[in-house]
């Protein structure tokens, strides 16, 4: 069986193909391209919880919950994002825990293994230093109510490695989903109260709460009906 690294390594690809299938561009020749999407995304991460121990798999599943439920109040309650079908493509909710794998994987390499110690609270630098640049030239300040609820929990989690490095996963992911037309951050939200770009730099800081989420849940899950699992913080 091949092992979870060199399946990730396939994961720039599938997001490529995956992102590229439910594309605006894509609309304009099939109209089954988010099926494919979906199919996709579903064989992934069934591939990927074959090749992970008991307790990320139990986070990864609930990360899945709390992805839904996310995505139902920030795209379709709250208008914060729209999708290109004005749905939830399917894909999206099972994706998210891909994201926060790959983060896992990279973390996980004999670089930042050694090194990543180090690393993490640049890393953690260098996003807020982004984040107050964009809301300073840009007005996204959705960004920055995002930056200062991810301060606080960077700093509980002592500038985790792994979230650091999710920063950087779902930016590349947002900006390629919003010029693609996947996605479409609204401009203004919560009232006209907060100012968002196309996709907001912040956005990392969602993942950052649902996986810290999935976390708190799989650790419930686990003290009540698998006492055996341990299930630890990044």
């Amino acid at each position: 069986m091949i092992s979870l690294n060199r399946l990730y390594s396939l994961s720039p690809f599938l997001f490529l193909i995956v992102l590229g299938m439910d594309s605006l561009w894509m609309q304009q020749f099939i109209s089954w391209g988010q099926s494919v999407s979906v199919a996709m995304t579903a064989g992934f991460l069934w591939l990927t919880l074959q090749r992970l121990p008991r307790e990320r798999q139990l986070i990864v599943l609930c990360f899945v919950a709390i992805a839904i439920v996310g995505e139902c109040l920030f795209s379709l309650v709250f208008g914060v994002y729209e999708y290109r079908l004005s749905n939830i493509p399917v894909y999206v909710p099972l994706g998210h825990p891909i994201l926060l794998v790959i983060a896992w994987v990279l973390a996980d390499l004999s670089f930042f293994q050694k090194h990543g110690a180090k690393i993490a609270p640049w890393l953690a630098r260098v996003n807020w230093l982004i984040i107050a640049a964009v809301a300073l030239f840009l007005g996204d300040t959705l960004s920055l109510a995002f930056g200062a609820l991810g301060l606080f929990v960077f700093r509980k989690r002592r500038y985790s490695l792994v979230y650091g490095l999710m920063a950087w996963i779902v930016l590349a992911l947002e900006i390629a989903g919003t010029q693609l037309g996947c996605w479409r951050w609204a401009a203004e939200s919560a009232g006209g109260w907060l100012h968002a770009t196309n996709p907001p730099f912040g956005a990392f800081l969602g993942y950052v709460a649902a996986d810290v989420a999935s976390i708190k849940l799989a650790r419930r899950i686990s003290a009540r009906w698998f006492p055996s699992l341990q299930i630890l913080a990044p």
